[in-house]
């Protein structure tokens, strides 16, 4: 009886193991966990891809199980980031049916959006999920995750600001700071910065961190924004990650509309405009 005892627990932490290995820190609502064999696929009567200028794409899935519409995209490594923008467009429109400029893709879709369905997007790349958007009719509400830990291509830098100046200001500034990263995110009005240390630092140092983002790198993006389209659509909200190893030791958004503050939210589901 022990021995069955601990062979189960065993099984049980290889099990946990592998699920954790397999979300690689992405929520478990990303994922579908429905069986095969309850799924009804549907098939798109045309190449929206090619309507929609989705490039880069390696398969794509849509099926219905229960209330729940699933659309999955997967892209290869060299997918940029229009392609995913005009993905959530495709996707957009499947939910709102307002597409005037393309005829309409997965047209059997209709018959299965009711007014308790729920319609989910994933997009992968390199097997690794980008990106989650889910849509409840019923109570007319988005849900949003970003892996920001995939690496697409540089277009989600700004181009006309030079991160590296603030990469060499972070390193100066804490000599304990490994690597950073700068990015735009694909929500859009959020920059991420993206911080590895060498060891762990205490919050006199985060603060430092905090200070200097909040006073240089959303100040310079804000000011680039308005220069280019005269207000502030970059950096609404700046996303700010800390990690030694692969524990994450701090995270905070920064708001940057007419309020100014440090916050403890979900910036993924955040409205910031």
């Amino acid at each position: 009886m022990k021995k069955l005892f601990y062979l189960i627990c065993i099984l049980l932490l290889l099990f946990s193991c592998s699920v954790e290995n397999h979300n690689n820190g992405v929520p478990e609502k990303c994922f579908d966990l429905s069986n095969e064999k309850d799924r009804i696929y549907i098939e798109d009567k045309g190449n929206f891809w090619e309507l929609y200028k989705i490039e880069n794409l390696k398969k794509c899935s849509v099926y219905v199980s229960e209330n729940i519409v699933n659309f999955n995209f997967y892209f290869s490594k060299d997918v940029n980031v229009t392609s995913i923008k005009n993905t959530q467009t495709y996707f957009s429109h499947v939910i709102t049916k307002t597409s005037k400029k393309y005829p309409s893709a997965y047209e059997d879709i209709d018959k299965f959006i009711k007014n308790d369905t729920i319609v989910k997007l994933r997009i992968f790349v390199n097997n690794r999920i980008l990106l989650y958007t889910s849509f409840d009719f019923k109570i007319n509400e988005f849900d949003y995750y970003e892996n920001i830990d995939i690496d697409i291509d540089r277009d989600r830098a700004i181009g006309n600001v030079d991160v590296e100046n603030f990469v060499k200001d972070l390193k100066s500034l804490n000599k304990n700071i490994e690597n950073v990263k700068i990015f735009k995110a694909l929500k859009g009005s959020v920059v991420c910065v993206v911080i590895d240390t060498k060891s762990k630092i205490d919050k006199i140092q985060e603060a430092e961190i905090c200070k200097y983002a909040e006073s240089k790198i959303v100040s310079e993006f804000e000011r680039v924004s308005k220069d280019l389209y005269g207000m502030n659509m970059y950096a609404l909200g700046l996303y700010l990650e800390i990690r030694f190893g692969n524990m994450k030791i701090f995270e905070g958004t920064y708001l940057n509309g007419d309020k100014k503050r440090w916050a403890n939210i979900d910036w993924y589901n955040f409205d910031f405009f």
